[in-house]
Formats: C-alpha cells, structure tokens, sequence
C-alpha cells in the first residue's frame, strides 16, 4: 500500500518543476486514477495546475490534489468530462439516446446546440464542440456561435486554444480546417485531414487518414511526422500525445513525440511496472500526461503520468519515501 500523502506530495512537486530538455525521454512516476470505490476508470482532460477529469461508472469524475471527486450526472444522464480550464470549468457530454455537450461550473447545464460533443474548453471559459453536424464554440456568456461547414455536410472539432482558435474536420474527411476570428477555412499544405488540436503558437496536430500517420503542421505547409497513429494533444512546448494500434498482440500503445523522436510511454516509467498504458489524451504545460490502460493487477483505469526532473530525481524520490527507481528497458517498436 502505497503512502497517500507521500506520493500526492511528490507528485505536487514534480508537476512544478520546470520542464528541461535533455535529449533523451523524460522518466515518469505513473499515478493510477479509478473511480470513487475503486470502480474502474479514464482520464480525458488536464489542465496546468494538474487537475483531471474523465469518467467512472456513467459519472463525470475530477481528480485533484490526491482527491477523487464525482460530479455527478446532468439530470440522471449518463455523463463524462472531457476537458478543464484553469478555472476548473469543465466540458463534458451527456446520453439521452445520442450524445449532447454539457457544460460544469458548479452544477451540469447543458450547451444545446444538437446531438454531438463538446470536446475542449479554454481558459477564457470557451468551449468548443459540435452538434447538429457543425462545429460551434459556446459560453455562458456569449451563448452559442455555430461555426459553418465549408459547403461540406457536416464539421467537427477537435481543439480550442486560449487565443480561441478553433481546429476541426468535414465530415467528408478530405480537408481539416482552422477557424480564427470568425473565419473559417480550410489548413492547406499538410497531410492532416482530422485535426485534433492546437497550441497557444498556432501548431496543429492530426491524423491523415490515407498513411494511418499523426503529424503536427505549422499551417504553412511544414508538417512533422509524429511517429504515432492518432495524435491527441499538443502542449505549449510542441509535445505530442496520442497512439497508435500495433499489430496483435501488441494492440493499442500511448505514445510520446518529444524532441524528433517518438517513444512508448508505458517503457518510460519508472516507479512500478507491470502497466500496459492504451491511450495517451492529453498533457499540459508541465508536461503531465492523462490517459487510460490497464494497471499491473489487469484493471481498466486511468493514468497520470509526471515527469521526474534531473538531476533532483534520487533526492526527490528519497523525501517522497524511498521509491525505488527502475526504468524498463524495452526494443522500440516503430510507430
């Protein structure tokens, strides 16, 4: 049994620690996220001060500050965060038959703009999603703007930025689109063609769906090839999270792009082994993950990853109650 304490003390230190380059792959201490009784569990959503939201047993679920906090349903519907600002706002979805997008500010109201999702929220409390076929932003207190579809039937969105840059896709699934100040229009000269989402620089991830391959674009016609499959995120320092499928029985695998090179996260912790980490959502500013995997005793759960800082990490570990360090040295597999 882990010490509760110990480790959430840790944990607040890790995630205040700058984030240094160093040419080879962070390490991380992995933090197993399950739902309130220990149900099983996902994580979606973190924001910079490393709050995490996702869902357990058709509840929305905040874990903050060592805490597992259930927020509930929208009116006894099934319902799950998705993303949280800084000002703890959170977007989520809700079922009643089809999906709609919801919105948490202390209780669930719902954003009403058709059957669809609200997939981010930035911290001018924006929130981004689609429904009714078409991408949209909403807030309390601007109320809905939907964002038109370029003659295509539908469009979807994947991120917001804080500058309120908004990416997405058609439903044809043959073009991406940025949409700024009231504009939208398509991201010529990438491969991209579902875009998930994009930084406060401008930098924009995706999949292109003809290579099966993510890569992140400048918007300029520079894309980067991402070494995974399906890219999620994107932080302020241009890391990438997502994943990507191998073959059988390898199945899904969360991945990092950081520094030109692509890694498997799970070969990156190095507290407790054993995890099989599926998919890698997102990360923020100080480069902690959330995602969802399986935990070393086989249960379905979420997963915090944060990042050990060199050259503090043996003084670090030995204050939080002598974890043992060990990093698993595995081949890496191309993605």
């Amino acid at each position: 049994m882990k010490t509760k304490v110990a480790v959430t003390t840790l944990i607040t230190l890790l995630a205040l620690a700058p984030v240094v380059a160093t040419g080879s792959p962070p390490l991380y201490i992995v933090t197993e996220l399950k739902g309130p009784g220990g149900a099983s569990a996902y994580a979606e959503g973190i924001n910079n001060l490393g709050h995490v939201v996702g869902g357990s047993q058709q509840h929305a679920i905040l874990w903050r500050d060592g805490l597992t906090i259930d927020l509930g349903q929208y009116q006894t519907r099934s319902t799950a965060a998705r993303d949280i600002n800084e000002q703890g706002q959170i977007c989520g979805t809700y079922y009643d038959g089809y999906l709609y997008g919801c919105y948490w500010d202390g209780q669930w109201s719902a954003i009403g703009a058709g059957n669809g999702y609200a997939t981010a929220i930035n911290n001018q409390g924006v929130v981004a999603g689609f429904g009714a076929d078409e991408a949209y932003v909403w807030s309390p207190s601007a109320g809905l703007t939907r964002l038109g579809t370029m003659g295509y039937q539908g469009s979807y969105v994947g991120g917001i930025n804080n500058i309120g840059q908004v990416v997405g896709w058609t439903s044809s699934g043959a073009t991406s689109f940025i949409w700024d100040a009231g504009v939208m229009q398509e991201i010529t000269g990438t491969e991209i063609d579902f875009a998930n989402d994009i930084n406060d620089v401008g930098m924009i991830v995706g999949r292109c769906s003809s290579y099966d391959h993510g890569y992140m674009t400048d918007g300029l016609g520079n894309d980067t090839w991402l070494y995974m499959e399906n890219p999620e995120a994107i932080n302020i320092h241009n890391q990438v999270v997502g994943w990507t499928e191998f073959a059988y029985p390898t199945g899904e695998r969360a991945r990092l792009w950081i520094d030109g090179a692509g890694h498997n996260l799970e070969d990156l912790i190095v507290n407790e082994s054993g995890w099989v980490l599926r998919r890698a959502m997102d990360i923020n500013d100080s480069g902690q993950i959330v995602g969802s995997g399986w935990n070393p005793a086989g249960d379905s759960v979420g997963f915090l990853l944060t990042i050990v800082p060199e050259p503090t990490t043996l003084a670090l570990f030995g204050a939080a109650g002598g974890i043992v360090l060990k990093r698993r040295r595995r081949q890496e597999p191309k993605g």
